[in-house]
């Protein structure tokens, strides 16, 4: 055994072969499945046409499609609110999304569950399933926004960080963000 330089310890894998394959099998196919969960989100859209058949979903049916999915996943409070919209913008375009989905999938590699709902609110902001597809491939959508990108994250935890800041660690989180030429929209209280 040795120190490492976080003066953790370091030991042989003590796990059999077929243990840690089992492991790396299982994560292999979790990120493979982050890679594709808007797929799910298809199969939402799927059912949705297979029952309404392209037609728009009265509101009295989606909020009760929706108060349903609620009761089922045990939501409560802010999870009904939040999870409730991310319902409601799937169920007003799901028949548009159907066409999103695979289109955008094919441009971009993957379609995760953000893109999917990123898609949602473009197409219900009006946009065409090739001007949504677009927009989101593009990372212009508000799920992607800022924090779509790594500059967008760095910009993101900065101001995240400016917020909670003692005063002192505040003026040198400022000068990282001029450094980086990232505008945090923040200033030091006087």
């Amino acid at each position: 055994m040795s120190k490492s330089s976080n003066n953790t310890v370091k030991s042989a894998p003590r796990a059999s072969a077929a243990a840690r394959n089992g492991v790396v099998s299982a994560f292999v196919h979790a990120l493979a499945s982050h890679e594709t969960s808007g797929n799910v989100i298809l199969q939402v859209c799927n059912a949705a046409q297979k029952w309404f058949k392209g037609e728009q979903i009265g509101d009295e049916d989606r909020k009760a499609i929706i108060a349903d999915v609620a009761a089922e996943r045990g939501w409560k409070g802010d999870a009904v609110k939040t999870r409730g919209s991310e319902c409601a913008q799937v169920l007003k375009c799901y028949s548009s999304l159907l066409e999103a989905m695979p289109l955008f999938q094919q441009k971009a590699g993957m379609l995760q569950w953000t893109h999917s709902l990123a898609l949602a609110r473009a197409l219900n902001k009006g946009k065409s399933v090739k001007q949504a597809v677009q927009e989101v491939a593009s990372n212009k959508s508000s799920a992607s926004g800022k924090g779509g990108t790594p500059q967008g994250r760095v910009a993101a935890g900065l101001k995240a960080w400016f917020k909670v800041a003692r005063a002192d660690k505040k003026e040198e989180i400022l000068k990282a963000a001029k450094i980086l030429n990232i505008v945090l929209g923040v200033k030091l209280d006087a």
